[in-house]
């Protein structure tokens, strides 16, 4: 390495002016490269890429602020007894069709389904939980079938919320 070190003044001072320009043009239109790359092109795009990113995060901000609203209506919403709910559970079984049956045993709700189209049930699933404010606690569904032509049969499990009293 020395040797080398030794060797580069010798070579630099032999070079014609000529050269001696050219080798910096050079090492001035790399550096200039390195720089450009290394430091300002990352930042640069930064800055073009900047309002996109900024639109994307206001659709985010909305989606969530609207998510906000429904959240604090949802819980201003009155509580509904668990005979209205049952109620209501039942209300929403016309669009799963025939092949829909609800037992209600106590606090305990039991729909059966035979045949019932995937994306019925799908709708359905989201619509109930809407309207009763209630989620199946079990579920044993088989699917028959693939793709657009699948059903399920089995059954879902629901129970009631215990009545709430008043606090007073």
């Amino acid at each position: 390495m020395t040797a080398l070190h030794a060797l580069l003044p010798d070579r630099w001072h032999a070079l014609a002016p000529q050269d001696k320009n050219r080798l910096r043009g050079v090492a001035l239109v790399a550096g200039a490269l390195v720089l450009w790359f290394v430091l300002l092109a990352p930042a640069w795009h930064t800055v073009q890429d900047a309002p996109r990113q900024h639109q994307l995060l206001d659709r985010q901000l909305e989606k969530m602020q609207h998510l906000q609203t429904t959240l604090v209506q949802l819980r201003e919403q009155p509580r509904a007894s668990p005979a209205a709910r049952a109620q209501a559970l039942a209300d929403t079984l016309k669009s799963l069709g025939p092949g829909a049956q609800l037992r209600v045993t106590g606090a305990q709700l039991t729909l059966t389904l035979k045949q019932v189209p995937t994306g019925v049930l799908a709708d359905w699933l989201v619509e109930s939980r809407v309207q009763t404010g209630m989620e199946a606690v079990e579920a044993r569904l088989t699917r028959q079938g693939q793709g657009a032509g699948a059903v399920w049969d089995g059954v879902l499990v629901y129970r009631l919320p215990l009545p709430e009293r008043d606090a007073g």
